[in-house]
C-alpha cells in the first residue's frame, strides 16, 4: 500500500524510525535518509497546524511547532494582534 497524498503527522517509535500518525498512511523515514527529516512539513502533536520540523521538535518523539512550545497558541496570536492594533490606533490619534 503506498501512502497518499497529505501532511504527515511524524512520530519516532520505538524502532528509531520517523512513522506517520496517520491511521491510513504507511509512511516512514528509512534509517538512511532520516537525517533530512529537517524541514520537511510535519502536523503538530498539539495544535494539528503544518509546521517545518526543526532540531528542537525532533527531541521530542511526538513533535511539535515552535508557537506551541513557548505557549502561543492561536488565540494568543489573535489577541496579541489586537493590542497592537488599538497600540497603533492609540499612537497614530496622538499625532
Amino acid at each position: 500500500m503506498s501512502s497518499k497524498k497529505h501532511v504527515h503527522k511524524y512520530h519516532k517509535l520505538q524502532d528509531g524510525l520517523w512513522h506517520c500518525a496517520l491511521s491510513d498512511c504507511t509512511h516512514f523515514m528509512p534509517h538512511n535518509v532520516a537525517y533530512n527529516m529537517r524541514g520537511k512539513n510535519s502536523l503538530c502533536w498539539d495544535c494539528n497546524e503544518k509546521f517545518p520540523l526543526d532540531e528542537e521538535a525532533m527531541e521530542n518523539d511526538e513533535p511539535i511547532c515552535y508557537k506551541c512550545r513557548i505557549g502561543i497558541g492561536e488565540t494568543d496570536l489573535k489577541d496579541l494582534n489586537k493590542m497592537i492594533e488599538k497600540q497603533g490606533e492609540k499612537a497614530a490619534g496622538r499625532k
